[in-house]
């Protein structure tokens, strides 16, 4: 905001010649120094480089400020006083600081100039001759003149020396950098004295100096070294320099000499650098000081500097870190406190309270973290006891979790060295463990930790991080529900999820100390024996280790292959194949191990999916590879074809087609069209323009079909998507129109999701018994993850409108089915996030291929849980990607001949009433096929209570219901009956005799999914004569 300037009555007020250093000839004055800084510290120093005094008020003399562009001066002001030769004449302001008022000669009024107001100097009077100016007459800049340091606004400009002459032309443009050199805020050193060397020879000049304190920021009662360097003056050298400073602000002597001999804290004899070990008074009250400092020399020359140094308290490290998570501290409170030196990392390092120093409670972090930006400096050397004085920061990396408590600006004395360090805390369940707080190791914050057993959950990534847990903690998956420290601001009332992010999860970084290198470990790895620094960054509580050698490290995790295809099944995978790129150029090595990815471990699907592959022609390459047995790890060729359409971006889809030939000739796969869905849509904003392409990677929909043997085939439609990345889901930097990035994301997401599930509706409309089959990376959760719920739109089950942030309906009416369900809970992955397991690559397919296959999902374990320095192993096939590929395996019934033969027999053909009788239903089949899920209904003409016992070893029987007519017993297998396999049924039946002739009977029919090619053996039939008395009521 641009402040309003008031005049006030001005009066010239004190008018001194300042003795300066001769210099060059000019031909009149000009302006040499002006400084625009903090609050009310302006001045205008005044250069006479003439060859002789120069009676201000006699020339008539006038500074005239020219405010916000105006073409008319608002403020003049008539100068008086004496400038010396070679010497400066500074004018100021009444209320500017002591500094500049020490340096002033002539001192008016109390509103002053801004950076953007032009201030001339003339001669002869408020309408005398221009001599100089500084800025544009008539011209507003807006805040300022210049850039950077050189510039007119917060900061000290100085005439260069080589200007002899001033800007006489106040009407031309104007920049800073051509004639002045620039310095920071409130930079008052050289106020007062000037140097012009532009010719007339060697002049003399005045010494100069700067002070400084180490350390700068001190508690009282601290003890300071104060020094001051000094540059003395020329033509002639200075002799008898001396120096002194008022250390009254810190209870030290008005006039205090400083020496430069060696003693009182000087380092050097002779160097120039004057010292003084001084000591804050006791009481002295807490703030910033400054310490006026005054440089003569034998010459009858001077000159003047200042020390700047700030009292601040003493606090305990706890009372920095306080209870929990954060401090509770202000941002930017000066500190200055104690610890031991206890570890150190690249840019900082951490103390922790001596033993016996300690509050006392378990809430409070004893430990603190110095951030240096650089190398720690020598005095943080791990043992040494230190004063640290310094300013509490917070450092965030992002917004969705804690700060980080530090100190910075800090400075280090040495209080001892080598002392014993605290010995480290031990994580236990106590803080590391499910439906924990997820503050729960604030407590630990800089502390030194040990960690005596863990296991890998998510392996070693490319910056040497890793997850693990306690040994015994189930491995952490992610769940639904926006993670607890999300930032993204939620709707009143709603009923979304939070996800606890798995507080028994901690990150390690194996170089986060210094001795330390990256440990390369993978999921499943049980590491012993670890100790470091709690630390908090990226969202997780982390820690830091150094020397890596020591530690105890077993297990890990182990390849795993798909199942190999069995007879009759039909295989559709998905490969997220990580920027594959290079056409006929790609990395052999990686062509290698990816070669046998495909064959060895996901057996060569009919149908692959290809995601981030970069054009056609790199899918070719890797085709061939595959094809022609590059590598020797391909010895059956599955003739592989590329399909690859789009021409954009390079991160594209693709699919890998199995035309290698059946028995009858027919290739395994033929295809009747691969089409790019949705290519021209865009993205709707919230102001309904359109605001960029909606797919990056248009879904790719593949038609056609599967063959078998026996002149069968499998119609199929394969959608193979790649939608947005949740990368910037919850990113909270404003976007025009959409609010945030974060909101584009989820905007973008969400008209993602409902045209998939548009295009999903058209296609089972079109035909409902066409099956479909959806893959990909779809950059979502198989839940809600309570932003946008993507899969629920896709499958056609979105969450309530209350339950997520943006809410979507599906058009899908008839629900696809995610396979993951199939997979055991604990293999429910296909990638790991930060030590979290998930599915972000999903097979889902319609109701006409659950009827019409037995479908189940597999993944190659090859990548997820292996570190990423297997990436460039060429001797393992692992890390060929971040994901793990998939396979569908849809076990096609129709494929496989199967043939059930039912028997059934009874040894006794006449029993008593009342008697048990054993029947044996044998079914046997007699097919070349598996016969799946077969099942066998056992009827009685009888009721329910006269079945006593069935036993059947590996089916599953229910109990007997009443049917119209009789009785029935359902028995089903899960597992298939493959060819030649017999199996026994017992049945245990009462004889009941109502009527003069009976009999108890048993009939079995058995039936499976498989196609039976022969349906008269599937039923058999046996029964017994029942003699006795017969079981009737006489009139009834």
């Amino acid at each position: 905001m641009r402040h309003h300037k008031r005049l006030h009555a001005l009066f010239a007020l004190l008018a001194l010649p300042f003795a300066a250093p001769a210099s060059a000839a000019t031909a009149d004055l000009l302006l040499s120094e002006i400084i625009e800084g903090s609050s009310n510290n302006k001045a205008v120093e005044i250069y006479n480089g003439t060859g002789a005094p120069v009676d201000l008020a006699a020339g008539g003399y006038t500074l005239q400020f020219y405010f916000n562009g105006g073409t008319t001066p608002n403020f003049t002001l008539a100068l008086s006083g004496t400038v010396a030769d070679g010497g400066a004449f500074v004018i100021a302001p009444s209320n500017a600081n002591a500094t500049i008022l020490a340096a002033a000669q002539q001192v008016s009024g109390t509103s002053w100039f801004n950076g953007d107001d032009a201030i001339v100097l003339r001669k002869g009077g408020s309408a005398g001759a221009l001599l100089d100016v500084a800025g544009q007459i008539g011209f507003d800049p807006g805040t300022q003149w210049g850039a950077g340091l050189a510039s007119t606004a917060d900061n000290t400009i100085r005439r260069k020396a080589t200007v002899c002459a001033g800007d006489a032309d106040g009407s031309d443009a104007f920049d800073p950098a051509g004639e002045w050199d620039g310095y920071a805020t409130d930079t008052f050193d050289g106020l007062g004295s000037h140097t012009a060397s532009c010719g007339g020879g060697s002049l003399p000049t005045d010494p100069t100096a700067s002070g400084g304190a180490s350390p700068a920021s001190l508690a009282a009662g601290d003890a300071t070294l104060l020094t001051v360097a000094v540059v003395p003056g020329a033509n002639p050298a200075s002799t008898g320099l001396t120096v002194s400073a008022d250390l009254s602000a810190i209870g030290g002597a008005a006039s205090q000499a400083f020496v430069d001999d060696g003693s009182n804290g000087d380092a050097i004899a002779g160097d120039l650098t004057f010292s003084h070990q001084a000591t804050v008074a006791a009481g002295t009250a807490a703030g910033p000081k400054v310490l006026p400092v005054a440089i003569a020399d034998a010459e009858g020359r001077s000159a003047a500097a200042s020390i700047a140094l700030s009292v601040v308290a003493r606090v305990d490290i706890s009372d920095i870190q306080g209870q929990g998570v954060g401090s509770p501290l202000a941002v930017g409170t000066e500190v200055v406190t104690e610890g031991i030196v206890t570890a150190r990392r690249a840019n900082g390092y951490f103390i922790q309270s001596a033993p016996g120093d300690e509050d006392g409670d378990p809430a409070t972090a004893e430990g603190l973290f110095v951030f240096t930006n650089a190398a720690p400096p020598a005095a943080a050397t791990v043992g040494n006891r230190l004063r640290v004085a310094g300013r509490v920061t917070q450092f965030s990396r992002t917004p969705h979790g804690y700060p980080l408590t530090q100190l910075g600006n800090s400075s280090a004395t040495v209080l001892a060295g080598g002392q014993a360090l605290p010995a480290p805390v031990l994580i236990d369940e106590s803080v590391l463990s499910p439906g924990l707080s997820t503050a729960a190791l604030g407590r630990y914050q800089g502390m030194r930790v040990q960690l005596p057993a863990a296991k890998v959950v998510g392996a070693t990534n490319a910056f040497g991080d890793f997850h693990v847990t306690l040994p015994t903690t189930p491995r952490p998956a992610r769940e639904p529900g926006i993670a607890a420290l999300d930032a993204v601001p939620l709707p009143a009332g709603n009923n979304i999820v939070r996800f606890d992010r798995n507080p028994e999860r901690l990150r390690v970084e194996s170089t986060g100390l210094e001795g330390g290198s990256a440990l390369n470990v993978d999921a499943g790895t049980l590491i012993e024996g670890m100790q470091g620094v709690m630390y908090y960054d990226r969202g997780d509580f982390t820690l830091l280790i150094g020397d890596s050698s020591t530690l105890a490290i077993s297990g890990g995790a182990y390849v795993a292959a798909v199942p190999a295809a069995e007879e009759g099944a039909v295989r559709v995978g998905s490969y997220n194949i990580e920027n594959l790129s290079g056409g006929e150029s790609v990395p052999l090595n990686r062509l290698s191990k990816l070669s046998e990815v495909f064959c060895q471990y996901l057996r060569n699907p009919d149908v692959v999916g290809l995601v981030e592959i970069a054009n056609l022609e790199t899918a070719q390459r890797l085709a061939r590879a595959i094809n022609d047995n590059e590598f020797g790890t391909c010895p059956t060729s599955p003739m592989y074809q590329a399909y690859l359409l789009s021409t954009s971006g390079s991160q594209r889809l693709g699919y890998l087609v199995k035309t290698a030939p059946l028995a009858d000739g027919r290739p395994r796969v033929e295809v009747d069209s691969v089409t790019e869905q949705f290519v021209g849509d865009t993205l709707t904003a919230p102001d309904g323009t359109a605001n960029g392409v909606l797919f990056d990677r248009a879904p790719l929909l593949l038609q056609g079909r599967i063959n078998g043997e026996r002149g069968r085939s499998y119609p199929i439609n394969v959608l193979l998507n790649h939608t947005l990345s949740l990368l910037d889901v919850n990113d909270l930097t404003p976007r025009a129109v959409w609010g945030t990035d974060g909101d584009r994301s989820r905007g973008k997401r969400l008209q993602q999701a409902i045209k998939v599930s548009e295009l999903v509706e058209s296609i089972q409309a079109a035909d409902a018994t066409a099956p479909l089959v959806l893959i990909g990376d779809y950059n979502a959760f198989d839940f809600n993850d309570g932003y946008v719920d993507v899969m629920g739109i896709i499958r056609g089950e979105p969450a309530p409108a209350d339950q997520v942030l943006v809410h979507g309906d599906s058009a899908v009416t008839r629900p696809l089915v995610n396979l993951i369900g199939t997979k055991p809970e604990a293999e429910r992955y296909s990638y790991v996030f930060e030590g979290n397991t998930q599915t972000l690559d999903h097979a889902l397919v319609n109701q006409a291929v659950i009827e019409t296959t037995e479908a189940t999902l597999y993944h190659a374990r090859v990548n997820s849980d292996f570190a990423t320095d297997n990436a460039a192993d060429p001797t393992v096939p692992v890390r060929t990607s971040d994901h793990d590929p998939l396979v569908a395996d849809l076990v096609v019934p129709a494929f496989l001949d199967a043939d059930l033969a039912t028997t059934v027999f009874t040894p006794f053909k006449l029993v008593f009433d009342g008697q048990v009788v054993p029947f044996v239903a044998t079914v046997r089949n007699r097919g070349q096929s598996r016969a799946l899920r077969p099942e066998v209904t056992l009827r009685i003409d009888g009721t329910p209570a006269q079945v006593r016992q069935v036993l059947a070893a590996g089916w599953d029987c229910g109990a007997p219901v009443a049917v119209s007519g009789g009785s029935e017993v359902f028995c089903g297998r899960e597992t298939p009956m493959a060819a030649g396999e017999i199996d026994f049924l017992l049945v245990n039946l009462e004889a009941v005799r109502l009527t003069a002739i009976d009999s108890v009977g048993l009939r079995a029919q058995a039936d499976t999914r498989s196609n039976d090619t022969r349906a008269s053996n599937d039923a058999g039939a046996d029964s017994a004569k029942v003699v006795g008395r017969p079981r009737w009521t006489w009139g009834d």
